[in-house]
């Protein structure tokens, strides 16, 4: 059952992989924050807890196969992550493979935590999280996969684990598309649309400058229609994450035809209710 669990994890996508870490931490009585523009030596999770003492982990999340280890250089390279968030006490790394002799040691020496894949496995029995597992994975059978490639790849055995894998890429992605921060892309296009409305009107007069005009015009028709878009997507996020669910096609409506009012209206009260 062990290496079952583990075979499901490691065939999971690298990205599905820092959420179901986040999520196992958050069962485990942490609040925590996915990383927004993740990349490979970059901060995956944030973890913070108030009791018994406040506390603050930068999780670093390494979906490999079980041919790949992490290594001390590794380490090394993770231990600087603690360095880049305020307040953080520590860096946890967490993989589904193992590390070498060389990784423990410089952990011990950074005061790195390092969670394997059986440890991994040991808190998914004990905060009783196969459902998360569940979540970003479908079963993985015997004999449908082999999964010793590390980061990103697998040798595939079947035609059912390319699927699998495709169908986590594609989860992944749009997983991507749905953390991206909506509403700030909104503010900023919305200022966008206006400084360049001004721009064409000013500009429009010069005859020598009509292709930038043009130019200027087709990059605010296109702001223009993202906006209703992007924040479609931000309340949808919005939705998802929190207990307040915005009505999304009145603010549409409304920013339509009062786009002056419906704009900060919503603004305001996402703020209210779950910050910006």
């Amino acid at each position: 059952m062990t290496g079952e669990v583990k075979r499901r994890l490691q065939v999971m996508d690298n990205y599905d992989f820092e959420h179901f870490v986040a999520d196992l931490w958050d069962r485990m009585g942490w609040e925590t924050t996915v990383s927004q523009a993740s990349m490979d030596a970059g901060i995956d999770v944030i973890a913070t807890k108030e009791t018994p003492y406040p506390q603050k982990k930068v999780i670093q999340a390494k979906r490999y196969g079980e041919n790949t280890t992490v290594g001390g250089p590794d380490i090394q390279q993770y231990a600087s992550l603690k360095q880049q968030v305020e307040g953080a006490d520590s860096v946890i790394v967490v993989t589904t493979s193992e590390f070498t002799s060389s990784a423990h040691k410089r952990a011990r020496e950074l005061n790195v935590k390092l969670v394997n894949g059986d440890r991994l496995v040991q808190l998914i029995n004990k905060y009783d999280a196969r459902d998360l597992v569940s979540k970003y994975v479908s079963d993985v059978r015997e004999g449908r996969s082999d999964p010793s490639v590390a980061d990103g790849g697998a040798t595939q055995t079947s035609k059912g684990t390319t699927k699998t894998r495709k169908g986590g890429r594609i989860r992944g992605a749009l997983r991507r598309v749905r953390a991206l921060a909506w509403h700030q892309y909104v503010a900023y296009a919305i200022g966008g649309v206006i400084v360049l409305f001004f721009a064409i009107g000013i500009l429009a007069g010069v005859s020598l400058l009509d292709p930038i005009v043009n130019l200027l015009a087709v990059v605010w028709f296109l702001l223009l229609v993202s906006i209703p878009i992007a924040w479609y997507l931000d309340m949808r996020r919005v939705q998802s994450q929190s207990e307040w669910e915005p009505t999304a096609w009145l603010y549409l409506l409304g920013g339509i035809i009062l786009p002056f009012i419906a704009f900060p209206l919503y603004y305001y009260r996402r703020w209210k209710r779950v910050g910006l």
